[in-house]
């Protein structure tokens, strides 16, 4: 589970990276490349999919916890 958050995490980051170098560059360095559009594009679907998957995980992880939780109550 850790490993699916870090990577969703390092995901984040370099799509985070990737919009800032985007406005940040200058007005000469904005090139219109469709293969970075469809890279970068690429790479905010695959950080949505992870950060779904993460939730999903993160979901039944507390309810295990609560489950086991309410057992050693018992």
């Amino acid at each position: 589970m850790s490993r699916l958050i870090e990577a969703a995490q390092r995901l984040k980051s370099a799509t985070d990276a990737l919009e800032r170098a985007a406005v940040d560059s200058p007005p000469a360095a904005q090139v219109e490349d469709p293969r970075l559009n469809e890279a970068l594009e690429q790479a905010r679907r695959e950080n949505e999919e992870l950060n779904e998957a993460a939730d999903q995980v993160a979901v039944r992880l507390d309810r295990a916890i609560k489950r086991i939780q309410s057992m050693l109550e018992s």
